[in-house]
């Protein structure tokens, strides 16, 4: 029988997960910016989701020099409104890896918490949380070869 006590902290780091899973894969932490090679004025955007592997690539153009909104982010805010979508590139295998990720780094958390609130460490629970850590080193070390480019 679970108790109360641990059911509340295994939704906490569930709730947690998932704010950390949309906060960290649904922005574009650091956008490529750069003028334009076939027409002067004019600017290129290269927006970049997901981590450790980028499930998403946006490229956008402008053909007016001007500010990027700093707020943009977040897609399908525009970078400003002087600014048009050109085209993405979307990869699945990308997405699931991230999940992966964030769902093993969770059931770690969950395994601490569960040993923490039972007062003891079963054999089982260090070699799940051994198998899981060597899933996130895994994922962020051959997370480059499934990402998702221009």
């Amino acid at each position: 029988m679970v108790s109360s006590e641990l059911q509340m902290r295994l939704k906490t780091i569930l709730a947690w997960a998932l704010f950390s899973f949309i906060l960290v894969n649904g922005c574009s932490w650091m956008p490529g910016y750069g003028g334009r090679h076939d027409r002067q004025p004019g600017m290129e955007v290269e927006r970049y989701f997901g981590w450790p592997a980028c499930f998403r690539a946006e490229l956008w153009r402008s053909d007016h020099p001007h500010q990027v909104n700093d707020g943009a982010y977040i897609p399908p805010i525009p970078l400003s409104t002087e600014m048009y979508f050109v085209y993405s590139s979307n990869g699945l295998i990308p997405f699931i890896l991230d999940a992966a990720l964030v769902a093993a780094v969770a059931a770690i958390c969950g395994l601490f918490v569960w040993a923490d609130v039972r007062g003891r460490t079963a054999s089982w629970m260090i070699f799940t949380g051994v198998f899981l850590a060597v899933v996130v080193w895994l994922i962020v070390q051959f997370a480059d070869e499934t990402s998702a480019y221009l």
